[in-house]
């Protein structure tokens, strides 16, 4: 009887270990710098997120974003600007460490991991024909990051995040760098 007793208390407690505390995300970034009309650079990108806090300041998170990149460059004496586009697509896997409780207004975190990472380059001449620029990156990277969340109430908070990745080149010094901010849910 008491080995029954020891197998549901530890089932019990293994399960609530499982369920542990979801959180959902969705964030966005966006960057723009310009030296006139023709020559300039702006990027954006939306991430959701998924984490399961397995202990109290510890999570897994797996994240989707989709974002794309522009820089158009005109030369003088060109008849137009080149325009080069970078579409990009990453899935990341990260483990995620809280640098203080959860019923804390202010959370910093620093994470960790890799993501499978899909870019593409086009390039579109003052004509307006476009062509492929390179070759297409499809790789698994690292990557990290770190942040802070602002607590506004128990389930809800405001998240602001400084990530990085490697961008897949076949240069081993080249990352790809990503200002996030955006709101996540705990459930």
């Amino acid at each position: 009887m008491s080995r029954w007793i020891i197998a549901l208390v530890l089932l019990f407690s293994f399960s609530r270990a499982i369920a542990g505390v979801m959180e959902l995300s969705a964030s966005y970034g966006m960057r723009t710098a310009a030296i006139d009309e023709d020559n300039y650079s702006k990027s954006e990108s939306q991430t959701g997120s998924f984490a399961w806090y397995f202990i109290e300041m510890s999570a897994l998170e797996f994240s989707y974003t989709r974002g794309r990149g522009t820089q158009s460059l005109k030369a003088s004496g060109d008849l137009g600007p080149t325009i080069y586009y970078v579409d990009l697509e990453a899935i990341g896997a990260d483990l995620i460490v809280t640098l203080a409780a959860k019923t804390s207004l202010f959370q910093p975190y620093v994470s960790g991991g890799v993501a499978k990472i899909k870019k593409k380059i086009y390039k579109e001449d003052y004509t307006g024909a476009i062509s492929n620029f390179g070759q297409p990156i499809d790789d698994v990277v690292p990557s990290y990051g770190a942040g802070i969340k602002i607590n506004l109430t128990q389930a809800f908070n405001l998240k602001f995040s400084y990530n990085r990745r490697k961008s897949g080149s076949s240069s081993d010094t080249t990352w790809d760098d990503e200002i996030r901010s955006g709101a996540s849910w705990y459930f």
